[in-house]
């Protein structure tokens, strides 16, 4: 996909999310006069598809998995053997990781032991509520992967997110990279 494209893409998805979302109500008409609010490639995306009612999806999330995400997984699809990390690739990255993640422990282990001591012994109480066990639960999960040197998978998504990004970036004009949670983000060259 060029760049024309993707800013084409963008340029419609952003005409294309105030009309989509001004009804309140899924669309429920028959299958063969449903509403069409766009194509991805070669495939048309219909109204009643939106997920209106869930209040974690706004205009911009389902802009993203409507049409990006079908996007960027085809993209990745075609370019599947250049985004693989290599095994040198993910040996290097446990190894580095493997260094920092002990260095990183010697300061923030012992806090984060007593910290899932604690959890722990909140969990083995027996009156606790199930959203309070619930959260308990979360944070004990994250205090053991803090806790954990990194993983290979971890390595293997690390690695396929950077490969994906740079190539991106490599292939569509360069401009501002984001530094995001799960690392880089070449947003200009995505956008």
């Amino acid at each position: 996909m060029n760049p024309t494209t993707l800013r084409g893409l963008a340029a419609c998805m952003i005409c294309i999310a105030p009309a989509a979302f001004a009804k309140a109500e899924p669309d429920t008409t028959p299958a063969s006069s449903r509403e069409a609010i766009g194509q991805v490639l070669g495939t048309p995306v219909y109204r009643d598809q939106l997920r209106l009612n869930d209040p974690d999806a706004d205009a911009a999330s389902e802009m993203r998995r409507l049409f990006v995400t079908p996007l960027l997984q085809d993209y990745k699809e075609r370019h599947a053997e250049q985004l693989k990390p290599t095994n040198a690739e993910v040996a290097a990255l446990l190894r580095f990781t493997a260094e920092n993640h002990a260095e990183r422990m010697r300061d923030v282990e012992p806090v984060l032991t007593d910290e899932l001591t604690a959890v722990k012994g909140e969990l083995a109480k027996d009156d606790l509520a199930a959203e309070q066990r619930r959260r308990l639960e979360v944070q004990k999960r994250v205090l053991e992967e803090r806790l954990e040197r990194p993983s290979e998978m971890f390595a293997q998504f690390m690695l396929r997110n950077w490969k994906l990004q740079r190539h991106l970036y490599q292939r569509f004009g360069g401009g501002r990279v984001l530094w995001q949670q799960a690392g880089i983000e070449a947003f200009d060259a995505t956008r």
